[in-house]
């Protein structure tokens, strides 16, 4: 029996200057026969440096993203 896994970002919480400092998401397991899971969580992250290279604007921030930093 296989299992699907299904990622969401359920919040976010940014600063004054837009940089997220903590994430919210859910990741739900189906198997083939339909049963699911799923299970909650929270990330942190340190206050970004909007200086560096890989920072990306609150503006220009996908989902994909914020799930690439989380899983």
């Amino acid at each position: 029996m296989s299992m699907t896994y299904t990622w969401e970002v359920t919040g976010l919480k940014i600063t004054s200057d837009g940089t997220v400092v903590q994430t919210y998401w859910r990741k739900t397991g189906t198997d083939t026969d339909g049963n699911s899971g799923s299970f909650a969580g929270a990330t942190p992250f340190d206050n970004g440096d909007p200086s560096a290279d890989d920072y990306i604007a609150f503006a220009d921030l996908t989902e994909a993203d914020v799930l690439g930093w989380i899983q």
